[in-house]
């Protein structure tokens, strides 16, 4: 899913997420982009942090990606670009 929550009203995004958290604990294993951080460290499991196609960060175990990643999104876009610069 790209972008998914991208122009839809606060109850269509809450009922998206209670579909893919279902459909998770139900074992499906779902992909999801997005630029928007937060809503991706409350709905992942996981996340991987991609940057001109390449990995520049990732959560440290599957399970919660708050942990891993307890910065600012704009601290994560801090890092992003200097793993960029070298």
């Amino acid at each position: 899913m790209d972008e998914f929550t991208r122009g839809i009203d606060v109850g269509a995004k809450v009922e998206m997420l209670a579909v893919i958290t279902r459909l998770a604990a139900e074992g499906m294993s779902i992909i999801i982009v997005s630029s928007e951080f937060e809503e991706l460290v409350e709905s992942a499991d996981r996340i991987l942090v991609l940057a001109r196609g390449r990995l520049i960060a990732s959560s440290a175990t599957p399970t919660p990606p708050s942990s891993a990643f307890s910065g600012s999104s704009s601290e994560v876009e801090d890092q992003a670009d200097e793993a960029l610069e070298t």
